[in-house]
């Protein structure tokens, strides 16, 4: 059974902890977002970069109501290449 709350203050938190007993509980800080996207990296070279809306159903997700600017979009790109280059490193 999977069940989400949204939890205000600690006191809220550890009323939730301890009714869960011996269940798993994973503790997740929402982080509200006006663009969302999905990359693919292909030989730490080649980024593909596709808008996403993890908020609609499955079907609709690609499908998004806004664009990225050209800025955005090119520092998407840079960083997927830069956390590429630093996992190939560690």
């Amino acid at each position: 059974m999977e069940e989400c709350l949204s939890l205000a203050n600690p006191e809220e938190f550890y009323r939730a902890y301890n009714e869960t007993g011996q269940l798993v509980m994973m503790l997740q800080e929402e982080v509200k977002f006006d663009m969302y996207f999905r990359c693919y990296s292909i030989d730490q070279r080649h980024v593909r970069i596709m808008a996403y809306e993890p908020r609609h159903p499955y079907h609709l997700r690609y499908q998004t109501e806004w664009q990225a600017p050209k800025d955005i979009l090119e520092r998407v790109e840079q960083d997927v290449l830069t956390l590429n280059q630093f996992l190939v490193t560690t």
